[in-house]
């Protein structure tokens, strides 16, 4: 056998692997990957660019000794975790020898398992690469699984002396059959002619696509997008509804690269909707190019423009360029974006559905300079507790023009904050808001843009602040907006109105094991001791309670922070709010409690369970007050005047008490909180493991609630009910009937 034969074999085997396993990145999965952080020069885990080594090129994590970077996941059966270690190229001939490690914990499986390699550049040659580390999982069914990255160096060794890296991390699993068949099929055609090669080359380059760090929500995307045909029917439709009312599209333009701006105005100008018009206002652009762009697109009578002597700010320009809409509603679009082709018409089809409609907010995600796609933000359902709290609403933003009008536009003095400013005056003054479950905007990623970097634009976020203040100060809330540390996430702290008695109801709680004897006396120490308000009783039953506020609190709990119980009535004492919970952290220092997740898992589960306690969660999700379904009982307050409105607890279920609770409190017309500010530790760890009675309650709440189980609005229906873990939910067309990849 000849070289040639043996290379070709070689690649044929190397390319039926390929073909016959599928993977995922970590970093696909949102704010999964997270960063437990030890030691002083800890802080150095960060997400680097490609870097290659000896040819061979991966996605690189830097990780300094002394740190780790953990990700929890759900695992497929029959997965393999693949990850690459190296050392920087520059610190090879200084680095001592390093050791990685990758420690992965099955959910079930007691012993972890564990793969290492020592690498030590200095004196070892062929450790001057990237070093390929393989975990079978070996697991028949669906998992979560935690892996932990780790490195390990001499102690007397500076941990500057060496840079190690981590490349593409990556969960495996078998491909579906029906995926093999089809990719076989795309190259049956050049194999029938004898091009073997370029099959082979063809084959490769699918294969590779499908890997990138990124594939995953494009391919997500690439399928929920309509075809071409899909779109002509959306044409079609479009011109058959009985309501379709003029929308004006509003974009503030200045000195915008040619090319982006073609690009946004001709995501308008494909529109499946056709009765639009597009509203431009030139902020006294001095780029010639950009001038050239905006004179050639106003040729079409459908496209107005007004040109602004002098620059006056993004504020300034909105407003002009709303002063040319003629349209029953405006549409927001800012000058570099882009929207998508279905965009007017899926606002529209929900206007002919709600035609009291004030204000509209879409999902979104993130474009990337080089066309690709990523950081999609698939978003809650209207939620005025999260929007005190963090901007989340921003793109595609659609408002009825005289809503727009009666409150004034868009305000001097908050640009970078101005869509925010105006979401909270309108916020004021209309509750029709509707979310629309479906990304229609696309946020380019440019190097000043927001969407490229949290601290872009610094005065944004003062701005932000500014008008979060001035919209609770025309509510007459008496509250303090504060910074959470994270650029665009405030904590908004409301003062508490006179001293009201709190009813602490202590409650053994769920437990794999009986709490210990003194349980109780534990958690009344700890209440004692980290508790600032005082005007709290500690009493055994509702029966005996005396205050205005009823607290449920599992025995077997620590306080960590003295303004807790505070925190809690923040809320408790909103009358819109029915119940509040709080932030509960397991014995293991793991994330246990961030408000619970209604239809996910069968019946419903926490957020985020076993999270390190450092997480930021989904978009900010736990370092602010937002709104949700339902709070667990083992920390929960509510008015008394709302537990006896509503019944109280249900007397048959145990497990899904707080479920069923938040449930019936948002029947009655109340928000259900969670906030991050009342912060407690299980001493006693809860049982995380489905028992038989669970299961019986899980039906019997099925059976209660019905579809009303299976609609959470405010974990987006794009996101997968099979985990907590905000993991996209993959589905296909019917004309490709591949198998949801997270079943």
């Amino acid at each position: 056998m000849n070289q040639s034969t043996r290379r070709q074999i070689g690649l044929a085997i190397a390319l039926w692997g390929r073909l016959r396993r599928q993977s995922s990145f970590f970093r696909w999965f949102p704010f999964v990957q997270e960063q437990e952080r030890f030691g002083e020069h800890a802080d150095s885990i960060r997400w680097l660019g490609q870097i290659e080594i000896r040819a061979q090129s991966h996605h690189a994590l830097a990780c300094a000794p002394g740190a780790r970077a953990a990700f929890r996941l759900i695992a497929l059966p029959e997965s393999r975790v693949v990850i690459w270690c190296g050392i920087l190229p520059e610190y090879w001939g200084s680095s001592p020898a390093v050791e990685c490690v990758v420690t992965v914990r099955v959910e079930g499986v007691s012993q972890p398992m564990i793969a290492r390699a020592t690498l030590d550049p200095a004196r070892v040659h062929r450790d001057r690469r990237w070093v390929k580390l393989v975990l079978d999982l070996r697991n028949p069914e669906k998992r979560q699984i935690e892996v932990v990255l780790s490195t390990e160096m001499p102690s007397a060794t500076h941990v500057d002396d060496a840079a190690i890296i981590w490349g593409d991390p990556q969960l495996e699993w078998p491909r579906p059959f029906s995926e093999i068949r089809q990719l076989l099929q795309s190259v049956r055609p050049l194999v029938l002619r004898g091009k073997l090669a370029a099959a082979a080359r063809d084959l490769h380059g699918r294969l590779s696509e499908l890997t990138a760090p990124a594939s995953l929500y494009q391919q997500w995307f690439a399928r929920q997008a309509p075809s071409p045909e899909q779109l002509q029917r959306l044409r079609t439709q479009s011109e058959a509804l009985r309501y379709r009312p003029l929308v004006s599209v509003v974009t503030p333009v200045y000195n915008t690269d040619p090319r982006w701006l073609r690009a946004c105005i001709e995501s308008v100008t494909r529109q499946a909707y056709s009765n639009w018009q597009l509203c431009i206002a030139d902020d006294g652009s001095t780029r010639p190019d950009t001038r050239r762009v905006l004179q050639e697109y106003g040729q079409d009578s459908r496209i107005k423009i007004a040109t602004l002597s002098s620059n006056g700010g993004i504020a300034a320009a909105s407003n002009a360029a709303v002063a040319l809409a003629e349209g029953e509603f405006v549409a927001f679009l800012d000058h570099d974006d882009e929207i998508t082709p279905e965009a007017l018409s899926t606002v529209v089809a929900c206007l002919n559905d709600h035609p009291d409609t004030d204000f509209l907010y879409s999902d979104e995600d993130k474009l990337e300079t080089d066309g690709s796609l990523g950081g999609v933000y698939f978003k809650p359902d209207w939620s005025p507790e999260h929007l005190r709290n963090n901007m989340y609403t921003c793109h595609l933003m659609v408002v009825r023009r005289s809503l727009l009008t009666r409150v004034g536009g868009f305000r001097a003095g908050y640009d970078g904050a101005q869509d925010y400013d105006l979401v909270l005056r309108l916020m004021d003054q209309t509750s029709r808001i509707h979310h629309l479950p479906r990304v229609l905007y696309h946020w380019r990623k440019i190097p000043e843009s927001t969407a490229s970097a949290g601290d872009a634009k610094p005065f944004a976020f003062n701005a932000g602040k500014l008008a979060l203040e001035d919209h609770l100060r025309r509510n007459g809330l008496k509250a303090d907006v504060l910074s959470t540390g994270v650029p665009g996430f405030y904590r908004t702290r409301f003062a508490i109105e006179g001293e009201p008695l709190i009813s602490i109801v202590l409650a053994p709680g769920n437990s794999h094991e009986q709490p210990d004897s003194d349980a109780r006396e534990r958690t009344l120490h700890t209440l004692a001791h980290r508790t600032a308000y005082r005007r709290y009783e500690v009493v055994p039953s509702v029966i005996q309670a005396k205050g205005d506020h009823l607290l449920f609190l599992d025995q077997g709990m620590d306080v960590i922070d003295d303004q807790w119980l505070t925190a809690l009535l923040e809320y408790s004492q909103q009358p819109a709010v029915g119940a509040v919970g709080g932030k509960l952290f397991d014995r293991d220092d793991g994330l246990d409690h961030l408000g619970l997740l209604i239809g996910v898992n069968g019946a419903a589960t926490s957020a985020l369970h076993r999270h390190p306690r450092s997480s930021l969660g989904y978009w900010g999700g736990a370092i602010i007050a937002r709104n949700c379904s339902a709070v667990s009982a083992a920390c929960l307050m509510t008015r008394r005047q709302v537990f006896d409105e509503v019944g109280g607890f249900s007397g048959d279920l145990n497990w899904f008490r707080g479920v069923d609770y938040g449930l019936r409190v948002r029947s009655a017309g109340y928000r259900v909180v969670f906030t991050p500010h009342a912060t407690l530790v299980h001493a006693v760890q809860p049982n995380m493991q489905v028992s038989v009675a669970a299961r019986d309650e899980a039906r019997m709440l099925r059976s209660i609630w019905g579809e009303r189980l299976g609609n959470d609005p405010y974990y987006n229906p794009n996101l997968s009910r099979d985990s907590p873990y905000y993991e996209p939910k993959l589905t296909f067309t019917p004309s490709d009937p591949q198998p949801d990849a997270s079943e």
